[in-house]
């Protein structure tokens, strides 16, 4: 299994018909550098879907363009210091 490192680029998610749009994500937090996942259907419309605020990893069905950015308010603000956002969207079988 292979994974993506997110950022403010926008990457289309992988479906397919068994995993239903689901994928795994994974924040790694350094201090209080925290991240947020955001959405979108038509990749031009992006709508906060996660904060992350600690190292977690949660199963979330996503849309079809995902990307992260380092402000809840702001989907083009980068990432800062060595805090990241990890995908695994491609579990199709």
């Amino acid at each position: 299994m292979s994974y993506r490192e997110l950022n403010t680029t926008a990457v289309a998610t992988q479906f397919s018909n068994k995993t239903k749009g689901e994928g795994c994500v994974q924040s790694v937090i350094d201090g209080t550098n925290f991240v947020y996942l955001w959405g979108s259907i038509d990749n031009t419309n992006y709508a906060l879907v996660e904060s992350f605020t600690a190292n977690l990893l949660k199963i979330l069905t996503l849309p079809p363009y995902v990307k992260a950015s380092g402000s809840a308010t702001d989907s083009t603000t980068a990432i800062s210091g060595s805090t990241k956002l990890l995908l695994n969207d491609n579990r199709i079988a």
